[in-house]
């Protein structure tokens, strides 16, 4: 009697419940439907996809209410990628009630995800994350999901211009893989991996008469080895790269530098224990000036995953030792190949666990006044895609990006390259190239100083020394105005002007030839015949008053003076064919005469010292335009024989 009562309970119970959800469930199904059910279980799997759809079906043609089966139905059609039905399906049990699996709106947005519906998913994420999950893990992945949903959503809404192009057959791309490529500031010289029969080595291509010639191998740096991924420096003379399995590595994968000297790439050496670790150290990025290291490790002490670390060039040449670049470039999730522009304020890089649009993402984050990174922007869409998108390279103007694509058969890569869109471009910018020599012999100077300063701040913006070819090269921001010295032991210094605050555009670059007068000396006395234009030298309009901005260009002369004692010089003023003959000589002589009186208020004993205005008398340019008539408006030294 007893029985009978717990029985009949159990089955009123089961009554109220079907009643209450007005479905069936594996708890309220028949024995008949729980062994089609659990026959429909097995079918799937085993990989019988078609099997189990064909009892799901016979099920719920029976009793369309059967919750499971539709669960068991939209999962089976998921793993077909049959991604509209199982939508269906998912929704069918969302109807019947949305609390009996909760899972099932987690995994209808993934559905809606796969199928390009961002808002949706972004929707049933929302939904899921709502019912506060137990499992932190799956937590994690629907916030991750609704992160990139709502992102997408947005993106596709408003695409970016995109217009890829692949670059030449035959001379660069070939049958072969062609991948990771980088460039230097003059666009002419394009060093990439290409993988033949497996082995992997760079190669190298210069760009002449604006046509790149076919690629050559880089003897002195490939190896029967692999070489992977590299950067080659603004000058196009130094190359960083990294490769696995060498004698001298440190870990997995190393760090190894290489420079360009007498037109070959010097034998490589390992950056050291600073920069490389046991763990993985590859995709580096070099500052345009040299100083900054960036690149992509796996080693411990990061965010998680692959991180972006950062060295410094020491004084003494050496590299500090790496750092972690931290939030909010990194994640703890992967972040890898960092570029950093020649502008050496904004960083591309790819990564998986900002909002994107799914995978790897490119990335832009720009260098903020207080030395951090600011907040990375996506590059947007179709940029990137739900696809991984790979590492690139930006040219100096920031028009064109190079990148590694499938794009043309869908069985190798090739590198394209396309137009940067407004939005995401760098900062415009320029660079100064330039070979200094000997003004009698016209001899290279290795070693020479060159030191770049903004006028308008008085700070330096960057110094350097010319290479064993005699060159350097520099980039300078535009909408900012520059000064430039060269100088050198046993020279006179030179000097010229960048004015760029008006530019928002790259015209051309500066090629300069800089000659460099020698010293006259007791054993070589023979005074420079030509004037040293001194072309920081800035006086208010139509006055003899000096400017601030001159104070970089009058110490230079006064520390050439106080190095050289046995230098005595006369300097000499000029001014355009603008106004009166009489007042422009007037003008110009009191002009030189403010140079001469700084430089003895300076303790410059006066006898050494001569002064001389020339008004209009002697220009060096024509007066027909503003820019010859500038030139002509010019405050110049030259050496006295003793």
């Amino acid at each position: 009697m007893k029985r009978q009562g717990i029985t009949l309970l159990l089955f009123c119970l089961s009554i109220v419940s079907v009643v209450g959800q007005n479905y069936t469930s594996i708890k309220t199904a028949s024995k008949q439907q729980l062994k089609q059910f659990e026959q429909a279980k097995i079918h799937s799997r085993e990989g019988q996809f078609d099997k189990a759809i064909d009892r799901l079906d016979k099920l719920l043609n029976k009793d369309a209410t059967f919750i499971d089966a539709h669960i068991l139905k939209a999962q089976t059609l998921y793993q077909q990628d049959q991604l509209v039905e199982a939508k269906h399906s998912y929704e069918q049990v969302l109807t019947l009630d949305a609390t009996y699996y909760t899972i099932a709106t987690y995994q209808l947005g993934v559905t809606e995800w796969k199928l390009d519906e961002f808002e949706s998913a972004a929707r049933y994420f929302e939904q899921f994350l709502a019912t506060n999950p137990r499992s932190e893990n799956l937590k994690k992945r629907a916030t991750k999901y609704l992160m990139n949903a709502q992102f997408a959503a947005q993106a596709v809404k408003n695409p970016l211009p995109f217009e890829p192009q692949p670059l030449p057959t035959g001379t660069i791309n070939t049958a072969e893989l062609e991948y990771l490529p980088s460039i230097s500031a003059d666009q002419k010289t394009l060093v990439f991996t290409r993988r033949v029969r497996g082995q992997e080595d760079f190669y190298i291509s210069r760009k002449q008469e604006g046509i790149w010639q076919t690629a050559q191998p880089v003897v002195g740096v490939n190896t029967p080895k692999n070489e992977g991924s590299q950067t080659i420096s603004a000058d196009g003379k130094t190359l960083i790269f990294g490769a696995s399995g060498r004698e001298d590595g440190y870990g997995r994968y190393d760090l190894y530098l290489s420079e360009l000297r007498d037109g070959r790439f010097t034998p490589p050496v390992n950056m050291g224990r600073n920069v490389n670790s046991k763990a993985r150290d590859r995709q580096p990025t070099l500052s345009s000036d040299g100083q900054v290291l960036l690149f992509e490790s796996s080693r411990s002490g990061g965010l998680g995953g692959s991180d972006i670390w950062v060295s410094y060039r020491q004084a003494d040449g050496r590299w500090s030792r790496a750092k972690n670049l931290g939030v909010p470039i990194n994640t703890p999730e992967d972040d890898e190949s960092p570029f950093l522009h020649p502008d050496g304020r904004t960083l591309f890089f790819m990564s998986k666990g900002h909002a994107g649009m799914g995978g790897f993402d490119l990335f832009k984050s720009k260098l903020l006044a207080d030395g951090t990174w600011g907040e990375p922007q996506n590059l947007g869409y179709p940029i990137n895609t739900k696809a991984d998108e790979g590492a690139f390279v930006v040219s100096l103007d920031g028009k064109t990006a190079y990148f590694t694509s499938s794009q043309n058969d869908g069985k190798g890569t090739d590198i394209f390259s396309f137009e940067m869109p407004e939005s995401v471009r760098p900062s415009p910018i320029t660079y100064v190239r330039a070979i200094v020599k000997d003004a009698t012999s016209e001899a290279i100077i290795p070693n020479a100083q060159a030191a770049f300063v903004n006028l308008a701040t008085s700070q330096t913006h960057i110094a350097t020394t010319t290479d064993s070819d005699g060159e350097f090269l520099v980039i300078l921001p535009l909408e900012s105005d520059f000064s430039l010295n060269v100088s050198a032991e046993g020279y006179l210094f030179y000097s010229a002007n960048f004015k760029l605050e008006a530019m928002n555009t790259l015209q051309e670059p500066y090629e300069l030839e800089v000659f460099l007068s020698p010293i006259p000396t007791a054993t070589a006395p023979e005074v420079p015949n030509q004037p040293i234009v001194l072309k920081n030298i800035f006086f208010e309009t139509n006055s003899a008053q000096l400017l601030p901005s001159s104070i970089t260009e009058l110490q230079r002369l006064l520390d050439l003076l106080q190095g050289q004692p046995q230098l005595n010089i006369q300097i000499n003023g000029h001014t355009d064919n603008i106004g009166k003959p009489e007042d422009n000589l007037q003008l110009s002589e009191a002009r030189a005469k403010a140079v001469y009186d700084y430089l003895i208020a300076e303790g410059i004993n006066s006898e050494r010292l001569q002064y001389k205005g020339f008004g209009e008398a002697k220009p060096i340019d024509t007066n027909e335009t503003a820019l010859g008539r500038q030139n002509n408006r010019r405050t110049e030294f030259v050496v006295l024989k003793r």
